[in-house]
């Protein structure tokens, strides 16, 4: 991410201070613990990937209930690879249409932008100064009234400035005659054109649709939550406008002498997804993908994901005063709490959920090092670690490692709103 974090944090909690969405979904992060348990994953596990890409989006299927089997998927999975097909089509059928033109126009732009340098000495003295900047630019070439621009006044007629040139004259009118053909190739078959045009890109949302029931189910049994607490989720979203419709496609699983397949973009809301097969009137397998809100999409992006900018909202709503980001000698500390009981560290800490009990223990001792060493550098006797993942099954883990960092405490985000109750300005 470009901006600094501070800032990032300055920005989003001014986005989300005008968004009664933004506003009302933070209060419910602090409040529900369903919807803690889904956002405040790791981005790795919110988000899945496919092919090399990730997608920065939720998902509903209608068919999360039963055992999806691969036959359940025999529609969908032969129109992927006829589309598949079509798209390296479509590739040929393009690439003859601009093959030579690309260089060409590379060669004739380079020429003119090589030779505008040339004609205008104040740019080429500005080029080679070692003194640059916007400012100097500005500078040495005020309104541009000086420049001289001299450009062809077309690919056809090439004017006198090529003319004393054999090899460009000759670039430009093969280039022109390129352009010519092009436009003839077009001309004379636009249907093939159209026909190919929606297949020129892979449609990279289809192979999002075929993981969807495992992506939720994964999710699910990462976070804790229940379908009927998914679906919830994923309403609630679509009514606060914080996730909006990115494709959806329905199949039907009956029809497979004549496959029924539709895509659409439009506006649909998961309690609307529903629709009966145009040919056989079954009901018609369905999935859909919701783009987050882009500020929450960052948040979680970002390092200490959507948990680090829930903390700063947190403080603010309880009115304690903080420093953000702030760096010390050696180390950047994420909080610093300025309180009447005295100062306090507090850092969040987002991992994907620990798969076992050694895994725990062994982020929990390289964490809390980490915190100690961070609280003796400021001098503090008190530092808080906050994690993105419930912490209570592992209470005696925390309590042995604790022992060796005096003053050190460990939270999860269930715990922090309370353990900061008692800071609160009044």
């Amino acid at each position: 991410m470009s901006k600094e974090p501070e800032e990032f944090l300055d920005i989003s909690l001014e986005v989300i201070d005008n968004s009664p969405e933004l506003e009302l979904f933070f209060k419910r992060l602090f409040e529900s613990q369903s919807i803690a348990k889904l956002f405040f994953l790791h981005r790795d596990e919110l988000f899945p990937s496919a092919e090399s890409a990730r997608l920065p989006c939720l998902f509903w299927t209608n068919y999360l209930s039963k055992e999806v089997k691969p036959s359940d998927f025999k529609v969908i999975s032969l129109v992927t690879e006829l589309d598949e097909i079509k798209r390296g089509q479509a590739a040929k059928v393009f690439s003859g249409l601009f093959e030579g033109i690309i260089e060409d126009v590379k060669d004739v732009i380079m020429y003119y932008l090589i030779r505008f340098v040339r004609t205008n000495k104040d740019v080429q003295t500005l080029i080679e100064s070692e003194d640059f900047s916007f400012k100097k630019m500005k500078q040495v070439l005020r309104d541009y009234k000086a420049i001289k621009l001299e450009l062809p006044e077309s690919l056809e007629k090439t004017t006198a400035l090529a003319l004393h040139d054999r090899d460009l004259e000759f670039k430009i009118k093969k280039l022109s005659k390129s352009l010519q053909r092009f436009s003839e190739d077009i001309s004379r078959n636009p249907l093939e054109i159209l026909e190919n045009l929606p297949f020129l890109l892979p449609d990279f949302h289809m192979a999002f649709h075929m993981l969807a029931q495992k992506q939720i189910a994964d999710l699910c049994k990462i976070s804790g939550l229940s379908l009927e607490d998914y679906k919830s989720i994923i309403n609630d979203m679509y009514t606060l406008k914080l996730i909006q419709c990115q494709h959806t496609v329905f199949w039907c699983q009956s029809c497979q002498d004549e496959p029924q397949v539709l895509k659409t973009v439009s506006e649909i809301g998961p309690s609307y997804l529903k629709m009966k097969c145009l040919r056989c009137g079954k009901s018609m397998s369905i999935s859909s993908v919701y783009r987050m809100d882009e500020l929450l999409e960052e948040c979680i992006l970002s390092k200490d994901g959507l948990l680090s900018v829930g903390i700063a909202w947190l403080l603010d709503q309880k009115n304690i005063e903080y420093e953000a980001s702030a760096y010390g000698r050696e180390y950047e500390y994420d909080f610093i709490l300025n309180t009447l009981k005295g100062k306090i560290l507090l850092e969040c800490k987002v991992h994907r959920k620990p798969l076992s009990e050694r895994s725990v223990k062994g982020e929990l001792e390289k964490d809390l090092k980490q915190l100690f060493k961070h609280a003796q550098e400021l001098n503090f006797q008190t530092g808080v670690l906050v994690y993105n993942y419930d912490v209570e099954k592992y209470s005696d883990i925390i309590k042995e490692t604790c022992c060796k960092y005096t003053g050190m405490t460990v939270l999860d985000y269930a715990n922090i709103s309370r353990f900061l109750d008692p800071f609160k300005a009044t």
